[in-house]
């Protein structure tokens, strides 16, 4: 009957979707059977039910303590649980089971798989992959009941993922037999690889579903609200009804997005991959903050690699799973993400999460600008504004001890306002202790919660994780009772740090003999940098390593404003700073073992394909003076590495490939191998592809004649589909932040990225308008200024000291701006700046706003402002000059020369006079052959001046007596 209707015609998608949970369903056996219609029957998933299922997973897993497969599950069945929200309404309202089927489905497939460990090791990470790419409801759910194609292509995709669990339950059905001969035969990419490849295409289709039919409404939407009366006259009351909703959630998202758009749940699910620890939940002032009627604060502080991260990832699936109800924003500051450390990032992060399950109809009333991110302020306003009264929430942060002080000041400044609401706020801070010290006071109804130094989950820990290394076969051991030695040594030299316990093992994990591990327990490191030290000498002494290259992905994945992805980073290291030639030569062929070389001091994320130090303690180790000297070919100093990355990103961004593409070649386009440009099978090859090419070409006779096209369609489509050039977006998002400290003694990349700036096709690359750089503009000037851009700065004011032009008052302020906040990126930044604003002091109005600027007036060039405007006669400019009660009126220039020896000499009478009228002034500070300026008197013969002199206190005295003579006579 099947057979016949797939002949007759293609079954709608939503018909599919239903054949396929009816086939997943007569794979199960009669008691999951009875549990799935259970499940089938009941309510659709809610957003706890995510952590609830990934928390039964991970219990149910006995592998080992220390790691957790939940978070890469979550991804995915936050795709169902959304999905299964609106499906119904797709497929024909509330009696459809479709809903809760597909969710009944994979929380089925999960707890069959789960007791086998090397096989769910696989699917969970297939469901990781699926989960990256899976389309998330923010992305279509807007559209979903405005477009039949979007509707057909969600059925088709999860039509798809319950094929993909029918598969994962009927390998498990099989013998063991069976299983192993299958696992040989069809191993786990063949006989999955294609419905992922299909899963991907699907999501993209969808995505581009979901942009057409938006953009299409909202065409629809303004052509239609410019003739509203008559189009609400042809409308049905069903029609308006279902454009007020998709209005009221348009305005939602985008409330949302001016929060935030950051992605707050990558970095708790790194956390969450560390382990679990649930040593706080029995304590006191957990259970008091936790329980408590009414807003209050718990912050738990402990050294260095003790856990706090590991706890506060627990703590938020506690908090999701115990109160399903509640509003709930967490976030994990990561030392390697910039904008992560950013008060305004922390708050817009948090926000959004508290308000993100609220009804549309609720941001009716918010005026919002799509394209304009909203500020500290109006984050917290509208916070207290639109989360309901008397509503129960949760707001958990981890790792502020990464923030720079002024962020943790603004951020601090806020949180107390959130106890100060009619919400019932819950609010966790972890850190290391001196923090707590120096913010305790900005949070009242706070619990304190020092973590002990003796830890009974560390000891737990080292048990699974042995036991895990001893499975999987990573610790091998001659003598089976050096377990319990190992065992030994990493709980008493512990300490308390998790981090330290992960490192030894790590490094015990590397010897080859029972003799060398017995050997490396006798002198374990007592401490973090100790241990970092031993990692370096191992890492130096291999044959293997190259530490140069080992050098260079530190010093970038140091410098870079956020994780870089393996492809990222393989292209920065590849860019040889000034040589704008692409050269794919230079590029390491295998990022992925270059990494591995750095052993367990960097770390691939698995989900994002990100490079991360494993621990900010291994960042600061890296960037500090070694102590080691065996290991300072490792270390990098964190300037150096930020210009360098300056460097790259400039280079990169001034490559002349970016628009080029490759060239179609026909079906029996046959070319000599040796013709195939290197940059083109860069392009075109992925790592594995370029191996299979390589292959064919060895086998053809020295490669003679080799179809490149026909070879481009063996290897498939799938894997030509690689993004060329990662490492654009991050160059065009930061090559201005790192090159803030850019200097004219790099003059090949200094030149470079002057181009930069002047190019007229940098829309996008540049925060102001392209034609406003001339070098001298104030818009780019305070651009520079706010940012602190040292570079921009230097070269807009060389610029201004060239220039004949006049100098704009607000460019003034923006000077000053400059000196007040003592930028120190160069030694003549301010000697430049000095030149300008002394180019202009003859106008008073500026002078005046010198003047009452607080700005150190004297200092600025060999003489100073003072004595210059002395020597060139202007009585004005230091009258104005001397307004200032502080002004160091005595200071010398590089003669020795102070401004009344100068007055003095020039016989300048009245300027004289006006020099003594300050309280300041030292009338007989002499220059460098000790002349005073009553003997330079005397000697031109200034009698007038010299009768002032002596009537303001100068010590005729100090003259030789053949002066003195003259003098009686002149007095």
């Amino acid at each position: 009957m099947a057979l016949a209707l797939r002949t007759a015609a293609p079954l709608k998608p939503e018909i599919r979707l239903a054949q396929a949970l009816s086939e997943f369903e007569a794979v199960l056996h009669d008691d999951e059977k009875k549990l799935f219609r259970t499940w089938r029957a009941g309510s659709p998933p809610s957003v706890s039910d995510v952590m609830k299922l990934t928390a039964e997973i991970d219990k149910d897993n006995r592998l080992c303590f220390g790691r957790c497969f939940g978070p890469r599950l979550t991804s995915i069945l936050e795709t169902v649980q959304q999905f299964s929200s609106i499906v119904d309404v797709i497929v024909g309202g509330s009696q459809s089971p479709i809903a809760t089927s597909i969710w009944g489905v994979l929380r089925m497939t999960l707890q069959i798989t789960v007791k086998f460990a090397s096989y769910f090791d696989n699917l969970s990470a297939l469901f990781m992959r699926i989960g990256r790419s899976c389309p998330r409801y923010g992305q279509y759910g807007v559209m979903y009941t405005k477009s039949q194609r979007l509707q057909e292509a969600l059925c088709d995709y999860f039509c798809i993922v319950v094929t993909v669990c029918k598969k994962a339950v009927l390998f498990i059905r099989k013998s063991p037999i069976a299983q192993l001969s299958a696992a040989i035969l069809k191993p786990f990419q063949s006989e999955f690889g294609p419905l992922e490849s299909n899963l991907e295409t699907i999501a993209d289709a969808i995505r581009e579903e979901a942009s057409l039919a938006f953009k299409q409404e909202v065409a629809l939407e303004k052509k239609e609200a410019s003739r509203f009366r008559a189009w609400s006259s042809l409308k049905t009351a069903t029609e308006i009804q279902e454009a007020k909703k998709f209005k009221a959630q348009k305005e939602k998202y985008r409330f949302l997005n001016a929060c935030s758009t950051y992605n707050h749940q990558a970095a708790w699910k790194r956390a969450r991959k560390m382990g679990e620890s649930t040593r706080v939940f029995d304590h006191t002032d957990y259970k008091h903050w936790i329980q408590a009627s009414t807003s209050s604060v718990l912050w738990i502080t402990g050294i260095l690699g003790s856990g706090k991260t590991v706890i506060t990832a627990s703590l938020v699936q506690e908090v999701r799973i115990q109160f399903p109800n509640a509003l709930l924003g967490y976030f994990f500051c990561s030392h390697d993400d910039a904008e992560s450390l950013q008060a305004k990032t922390i708050l817009g992060s948090l926000a959004r999460q508290l308000l993100s399950l609220l009804s549309p109809d609720t941001f009716a009333s918010i005026d919002t600008v799509e394209s304009d991110p909203f500020d500290n302020d109006e984050i917290v306003s509208y916070l207290h504004k639109l989360a309901p009264q008397n509503e129960q929430a949760f707001v958990i942060i981890d790792g502020l001890d990464e923030c720079p002080e002024i962020e943790l000041d603004k951020l601090f400044s806020y949180l107390p306002k959130f106890l100060q609401t009619s919400q019932l706020f819950h609010i966790f801070c972890s850190s290391r202790p001196d923090l707590h010290t120096r913010y305790r006071a900005s949070l009242p109804s706070q619990h304190h919660l020092p973590l002990p130094v003796e830890n009974h989950e560390i000891a737990q820990y080292i048990d699974s994780a042995l036991e895990d290394r001893l499975t999987t076969g990573s610790l091998c051991l001659g003598d089976p009772a050096i377990i319990l030695a190992i065992r030994q040594a990493l709980v008493e030299g512990s300490r308390g740090m998790f981090l330290w316990v992960v490192f030894q093992l790590e490094s015990i994990c590397a010897e080859l003999t029972d003799e060398a591990i017995l050997t490396a327990l006798q002198s374990l490191p007592k401490d973090l940098p100790e241990t970092f030290d031993r990692v370096l000498r191992k890492l130096a002494e291999k044959r293997t390593t190259n530490p140069a290259t080992c050098r260079k992905i530190f010093a970038i994945v140091a410098a870079a404003q956020r994780p870089l992805t393996l492809d990222e980073l393989r292209e920065a290291t590849g860019v040889v700073p000034g040589d704008t030639e692409w050269d794919p030569r230079k590029l390491i062929n295998d990022i992925q073992m270059a990494v591995s070389q750095c052993r367990s001091l960097l770390l691939i994320d698995e989900e994002d394909s990100t490079v991360h130090f494993s621990h900010h303690s291994v960042k600061q180790y890296i960037v500090s003076s070694p102590q080691d000297p065996s290991t300072r070919q490792f270390h990098v100093e964190l300037p150096e590495a930020d210009r360098n990355l300056g460097e790259v990103c400039v280079t990169y961004l001034n490559y002349n490939v970016f628009n080029t593409t490759l060239t179609r070649m026909g079906n029996h386009a046959a070319v000599q191998p040796q013709a195939i440009t290197t940059a083109i099978v860069e392009r075109a090859f992925p790592r594995a592809a370029v191996s299979k090419v390589a292959l064919k070409l060895l086998k053809r006779e020295g490669g003679k004649d080799f179809d490149l096209s026909a070879r481009l369609q063996e290897v498939g489509f799938k894997e030509r589909k690689r993004e060329n050039y990662s490492f654009l977006a991050y160059a065009k998002s930061f090559w201005l932040f790192h090159t803030r400290q850019f200097h004219t003694r790099r003059p090949a990349t200094y030149q470079l990225w002057l181009g930069l700036l002047s190019k007229n096709d940098m829309i996008g690359l540049l925060p102001w308008d392209p034609e406003a750089w001339d070098g001298q503009s104030e818009r780019v000037l305070q651009w520079a200024v706010e940012n602190e851009h040292g570079a921009l700065i230097y070269e807009i004011t060389s610029n201004l000291c060239k220039s004949n032009a006049g100098l704009p008052l607000r460019t003034l302020q923006l000077l000053i701006g400059v000196e007040t906040k003592h930028l120190q990126l160069y030694p003549d930044i301010h000697r430049c700046t000095a030149q300008v604003l002394a180019k202009y002091c003859e106008d008073y109005t500026i002078l005046s706003i010198l003047v009452d600027s607080g700005l150190n007036l004297y200092q600025r060039d060999e003489k100073g402002l003072l004595i210059s405007a002395v020597l060139e006669g202007r009585t004005q400019v230091v009258k104005a000059l001397l307004r200032r009660k502080d002004f160091p009126i005595n200071n010398r220039d590089g003669d020795g020369m102070t401004a009344l020896n100068h007055a003095t000499v020039r016989g300048d009478e009245e300027m004289v006079r006006l020099l003594l009228s300050h309280e300041d002034i030292d009338v007989n500070k002499s220059n460098d052959a000790g002349w005073t300026p009553f003997k330079h008197a005397v000697f031109n013969g200034h009698k007038e001046i010299a009768k002032i002199l002596v009537d303001h206190g100068a010590n005729v005295a100090r003259l030789p007596s053949r002066h003195q003579i003259s003098t009686r006579g002149m007095l």
